[in-house]
């Protein structure tokens, strides 16, 4: 297994575990809101760390569970509302990696919406290319099981939740895209597994 939260996270809980599902204890809207300003610049950074770009327009976010909590805390807050935690608390949990899955967000970058709905049509199932490998082994990314995820049939989605399902206690030191319409191949730097150790 690979986990630990490094300590510096003092406004976050601490997760003994970073593969079990987060629970409505793990949530304080009102303490969210009082440490924000001091938790925003803390999850960037670790999204930065956890972030490798694969190619001019796709980006990849190694999942956490830090990232999944931080997550439902602003969707809920930028809507102004605390109902419905538990849904989404229910929705977002497939999201927290595992022992031997590696959970990814994966983001198209097209800013005109023209060309977003051009390059997405063109893009359909490039889950299917879209792999990690290690030493010589590719694993290819697999959408996650729940229906909630499922994109639309005719064309890729902006924003996909992935994952790949890996033997325990391995990391991939690549991410690949091989597709008719865009292929990139990129090197997954240390710095994405800093807030994970071996145990």
């Amino acid at each position: 297994m690979f986990y630990s939260l490094e300590k510096e996270f003092f406004v976050i809980p601490y997760f003994s575990s970073l593969y079990t599902p987060l629970t409505l204890q793990d949530f304080s809207f009102k303490k969210y809101s009082q440490e924000r300003g001091v938790i925003i610049p803390k999850i960037l950074r670790l999204k930065q760390k956890r972030r490798v770009q694969l190619g001019p327009d796709l980006s990849i976010t190694f999942e956490h569970k830090v990232l999944v909590w931080f997550q439902i805390h602003e969707m809920l807050w930028a809507e102004r509302r605390t109902q419905g935690l538990e849904e989404e608390i229910k929705i977002y949990n497939p999201l927290i990696p595992k022992p031997d899955i590696l959970t990814i967000t994966a983001m198209w970058e097209y800013i005109e919406p023209e060309e977003r709905k051009y390059k997405l049509k063109n893009l359909w199932n490039f889950i299917s290319y879209l792999y990690v490998k290690v030493e010589d082994k590719k694993y290819f990314s697999e959408l996650l099981s729940e229906d909630s995820w499922i994109p639309e049939e005719d064309r890729a989605s902006s924003v996909n939740f992935l994952r790949f399902v890996l033997p325990k206690k391995v990391l991939p030191h690549s991410i690949h895209i091989h597709h008719p319409h865009y292929s990139a191949d990129a090197h997954i730097p240390e710095t994405v597994w800093s807030s994970f150790e071996f145990s």
